[in-house]
This record gives structure tokens, sequence and C-alpha cells, in this order.
């Protein structure tokens, strides 16, 4: 999900939207630009990311958004999940062949 990507997208330093993307996209990962910002504002409000606005000289003003403890939490988590699928997709798709007579 969108949601997971952010949140490893910040876990090892703080980014900016445009640079949160860009971390996404660099891991093939599909990031739709209509739904960046809204994501980001909805784990905001839940308190999975902090935000600040840092003032720039000479260009645009950035909001840059870190990883809270709580969205540690919730990566852990979702990585956990992540994997579960994972495993249960792959044993879907690649059964173990009994072989007969054994």
């Amino acid at each position: 999900s969108l949601d997971s990507a952010i949140l490893a997208a910040l876990a090892s330093e703080p980014a900016h939207g445009w640079e949160i993307a860009r971390r996404i996209r660099e891991a093939e990962v599909k990031c739709p630009e209509n739904r960046l910002y809204p994501v980001l504002h909805e784990l905001e409000e839940a308190g999975l990311l902090s935000a600040e606005w840092v003032i720039q000289e000479g260009a645009p003003n950035r909001k840059v958004y870190s990883i809270t403890e709580l969205g540690r939490g919730a990566l852990v988590e979702h990585r956990r999940d992540w994997a579960e699928y994972v495993r249960s997709v792959s044993a879907l798709m690649n059964p173990v062949i009994e072989v007969q007579g054994a």
C-alpha cells in the first residue's frame, strides 16, 4: 500500500513530498501523484508522521515529513503483514509437487 511505501521511504531520514515520491519511484513502486499528499496528510493526522515547514532562502518553503515512533511501530507491522502475504502468495503460486512413490 502507499501507506507502507511512504513509511518505509521515511524510515532512514526525513524528506519533503517530492523526495518521498522519488524514493518510492526508485524502488519501482507505483506512486500516483494525486494520492501522495492526501496519504501524507492522513498519516500525519493519525500520528504516524510529523511535519514541519523548512524555510529556504531563494526557494519556496518545504514541508518536511518525519516518521514518528508510532509510525515506526506501524512500519514494523506493515513489514510483518507484507512478509506473511508474500509467503502465502508464494505457496499458492509455487506449490510443492510431491514425487509419487517417495
